[in-house]
């Protein structure tokens, strides 16, 4: 049947009539459909007093994808009722598309927003990794702290290698982050952490020495 018949016989007839509606019914990939004029009433959906209906437009967003990622980045600085968290999950699920502007984000002025863009880059996992180094040996060092952080957290080995160079190159602030970092990484951080013992500087051999302590 049509997806806008309804009992009262009445049609949406505009976009935004069209996209409330589908919310109301919880049709999402239908909304979905409708793209970028959908992301705003989504993103009001994910603060619905209903569960489902929560999931339901963070599901839709991750189907939209890349053009919804500003406005969710946007939405981090919602620490409302959990509002961030929300944006977090739809962020998650749009994953690869929102790295590059995630990362971005980690120098943003609002610490809301650098803290919901490190969590969701966290929940992003790893297809995140790959843009995250690279962001770790070219970005500014605000970045590189944020980035370490979050290399960190998620936890994959491919990450050991990148922050024990900047661990080696990158001046103190930055390396304070990394060595956490690579505190988290486990035994297999063990053997590159005593090359740097053997070749860095004395900043680099401190770092060292307390990230094989954290493992």
């Amino acid at each position: 049947s049509d997806v806008c018949s309804s009992d009262l016989g009445w049609l949406p007839e505009t976009e935004k009539e069209m996209v409330s509606y589908l919310i109301a019914k919880e049709q999402w990939a239908s909304v979905a459909e409708i793209g970028p004029g959908a992301v705003g009433p989504l993103i009001q959906a994910l603060d619905d007093p209903d569960s489902a209906i929560q999931m339901g437009a963070a599901r839709a967003l991750g189907l939209i994808g890349a053009p919804a990622v500003a406005e969710l980045i946007d939405a981090l600085h919602d620490e409302r009722d959990g509002g961030q968290r929300k944006a977090v999950e739809a962020l998650k699920m749009i994953g690869g598309p929102a790295v590059v502007p995630l990362i971005d984000a980690l120098q943003d002025r609002d610490w809301h927003i650098r803290l919901g863009a490190a969590r969701a880059l966290v929940g992003i996992g790893d297809p995140a990794v790959e843009p995250l180094v690279h962001a770790l040996r070219s970005g500014p060092p605000v970045i590189q702290m944020g980035v370490a952080a979050a290399l960190g957290k998620i936890g994959n080995r491919a990450a050991i290698d990148p922050l024990v160079d900047t661990l080696l190159h990158e001046d103190w602030r930055v390396g304070r982050v990394v060595v956490r970092a690579l505190g988290m990484m486990e035994e297999e951080a063990v053997k590159p952490l005593l090359c740097v013992l053997r070749e860095g500087d004395d900043a680099a051999r401190k770092g060292a020495v307390t990230a094989l302590v954290l493992i």
